[in-house]
This record gives C-alpha cells, sequence and structure tokens, in this order.
C-alpha cells in the first residue's frame, strides 16, 4: 500500500502539479493583465490570452474544489457518522448550502418566510 501511496503522489504532481500554486498563479497573471487593461495598454493577443487564462482559471478552480472534497470525504470516511462534533458541524454545513433562502416569483426575489410558504403551496 505505501508503495502504491508513493506511485500516486508521484503521478499526481506531474499530472497537475500544485494544484494551489497553479491557481495562485493564474489569479496574479490575471490580475496583472487587468492592471494593464485598466491603463489601455493591452492589445488583442494579450486580450485573447487573458480569456484563455479565465478558461484555465475555471478549471482549476474545479479541480480546486475536487481536491476538497476528496479531502473532505477521507475525513469523513475516517470518523464516519458516529454522533460527533464532527458529524453535527457537516450536517449544519449541509443544511445551510441546501436551504432555500429566497425565490424569484414573478420577478421580485421574495426571502420573507411567510411568502414563501405561500408561493410554495400555491405554486407546487
Amino acid at each position: 500500500m505505501r508503495a502504491m501511496n508513493g506511485v500516486l503522489k508521484v503521478w499526481n504532481r506531474d499530472s497537475f502539479g500544485n494544484v494551489d500554486s497553479n491557481y495562485r498563479a493564474l489569479v496574479d497573471e490575471i490580475e496583472q493583465l487587468n492592471e494593464r487593461l485598466n491603463g489601455g495598454e493591452l492589445d488583442t493577443n494579450e486580450l485573447v490570452h487573458k480569456h484563455e487564462l479565465y478558461s484555465k482559471l475555471w478549471v482549476d478552480s474545479r479541480l480546486r474544489e475536487l481536491v476538497w472534497w476528496k479531502k473532505s470525504m477521507a475525513i469523513w470516511l475516517g470518523e464516519g457518522d458516529k454522533n460527533t462534533k464532527f458529524f453535527h458541524k457537516q450536517e449544519r454545513m449541509r443544511m445551510v448550502r441546501n436551504g432555500i433562502t429566497g425565490i424569484l416569483y414573478n420577478g421580485q426575489w421574495e426571502t420573507k418566510p411567510e411568502r414563501l410558504k405561500f408561493i410554495f403551496v400555491k405554486e407546487f
């Protein structure tokens, strides 16, 4: 198992590099291009390059999210869903993430609980 772990680490480093440092480098380069754009110094090729960087940034951000998700799942597997502080924290975060705080109804954003209840009963 340890040999496999070493092989996987080498493959990960060669395939993806350091995800966080790659992400930070892309953000820094985009910020530099934005500063130059505000000064009116960018030509067409640099604008195209900026759009390519945004595409890479999107891919890297998804990869970064995936890495964090995998790490959280590994922790979850280690902790299990015992009646622990960790478990309850995860459940609270899931409730917040899945909660409905408002709805767009007839072009207006509704957030009051009694209004949401009325809309859901009426429409669904």
